[in-house]
């Protein structure tokens, strides 16, 4: 027969639960104290430390069978105990010495492991800090020799260039610049040399000077050319399209085909310098603007600012278009052209009033009128002035059915429909 073997039990994932834990008894006590005690000690020394113990207090060995003790048998006294327990003590503590060192041996390789793990993370740290260190020290080394060479032995003038204009040389302008062949590109105040050439050449308008590395110098010169003319104090101003005055005369007769301006305050202006900052020019700009937007710019020679109070303009060097003030320009210039095209005639010439109309005035207010007269082909500022106080006499013809009907534009001649 064959020996029965074990059923397994069945497997059971639920922990189970704690027993209580029993008091100690005295005895139970003394063996805890005596393990704490030779801890480190052999399995043989130990068992026979605990056969004496036994021996001590049951009276048997542990090879005997165990009997519950006998209550007439005389009790061991604790003196008796006491020194039981340090004989075993001292014998089972004579221990050979290389057990404590391999013991201590261990410990102080586990000490060792530990201390290198925290030093290496430290050495980590240090060692990205450091590398910091290195690379912004490396980087601002070689930006400052980089910005040294750069500024002395490399990127110097080999050649200059000069576009754009017809008026002065290539030598006038590198002069005016004060730059010369073999300077640093990057020492150079670009800015400096552009205002040099400006002050030193009136027929230009704008100077661009640029950098093309590594050794070439670029000067681009934009030219003036005039656009209109400025009667002030019995001269002429002749000014350029950027808006610079660049040359003053008596007459017009070099440039007969002009744009002409009329009571324009240039004080304390002179020849050369812009004038694009002046209120009277800012007005100029905006009613040219609306003129060109209109489609009339081809036809209109003369214009009279007086601070944008009283503009006017001379059509075909026929016709005086009084505008009043710059408020509805649009408007106002969308109905003088619709009025001019049907209702004045080719040939006829006088003055033209719409300084009274705009899109949101009413039927009565909203009124154009037309006076017949002979006009100057060239108007002075005489011609021009006289045009105010005559413009309401009873010869004007009412002239604004042609423009609107009911105080507004209609489809025909709304400001929309004279730009299309």
């Amino acid at each position: 027969m064959g020996r029965k073997l074990k059923k397994n039990k069945p497997y059971n994932n639920k922990k189970s639960s704690p027993k209580p834990q029993k008091a100690k008894t005295p005895n139970q006590r003394r063996f805890e104290e005596l393990n704490r005690q030779t801890n480190g000690i052999t399995s043989k020394e130990r068992t026979r430390s605990e056969e004496e113990i036994r021996m001590s207090i049951w009276g048997e060995s542990s090879t005997a069978k165990k009997r519950k003790p006998i209550s007439n048998v005389t009790p061991v006294s604790e003196e008796q105990l006491k020194k039981k327990k340090r004989k075993s003590i001292d014998i089972d503590t004579s221990l050979p010495e290389n057990v404590y060192e391999k013991k201590s041996k261990r410990a102080q390789k586990k000490q060792k492991e530990k201390a290198y793990r925290q030093n290496s993370k430290k050495h980590k740290k240090r060692r990205k800090k450091n590398y910091i260190l290195y690379y912004l020290l490396l980087l601002i080394i070689i930006t400052v020799a980089g910005i040294t060479l750069s500024v002395t032995v490399f990127f110097n003038i080999s050649s200059i260039e000069v576009n754009g204009t017809q008026m002065y040389s290539d030598e006038q302008i590198i002069d005016y610049a004060d730059i010369s062949e073999g300077d640093n590109l990057f020492r150079l105040n670009l800015k400096k040399a552009e205002n040099n050439i400006l002050d030193n050449c009136i027929y230009l308008d704008g100077v661009d000077i640029k950098r093309r590395l590594p050794d070439v110098l670029s000067i681009e010169c934009i030219e003036a050319n005039p656009q209109t003319a400025i009667y002030y104090k019995n001269k002429y101003y002749i000014v350029s399209s950027g808006g610079r005055i660049i040359l003053e005369c008596d007459n017009l007769e070099a440039y007969p085909d002009i744009f002409l301006i009329y009571d324009f305050d240039l004080a304390g202006l002179k020849t050369g310098d812009f004038i694009t900052q002046n209120s009277d020019y800012k007005t100029f700009e905006e009613v040219w603007k609306t003129v060109e937007t209109v489609g009339m710019a081809d036809n209109i020679t003369v214009s009279y600012i007086n601070s944008g109070v009283d503009v006017k303009l001379c059509y075909q060097n026929r016709i005086i278009i009084s505008l009043g003030n710059v408020l509805e320009l649009d408007y106002k210039l969308s109905s003088a052209k619709k009025i001019i095209d049907e209702s004045i005639g080719a040939q006829e010439s006088g003055i033209l009033d719409v300084s009274n109309m705009g899109s949101g005035s009413d039927k009565l207010s909203n009124r154009a009128t037309f006076r017949a007269q002979m006009i100057n082909p060239h108007p002075t500022e005489e011609d021009l002035t006289d045009t105010t106080s005559n413009t309401d006499t009873g010869d004007n013809t009412d002239v604004s059915d042609t423009a609107t009907t009911d105080g507004t534009a209609t489809d025909e001649t709304s400001p929309d429909t004279a730009n299309e």
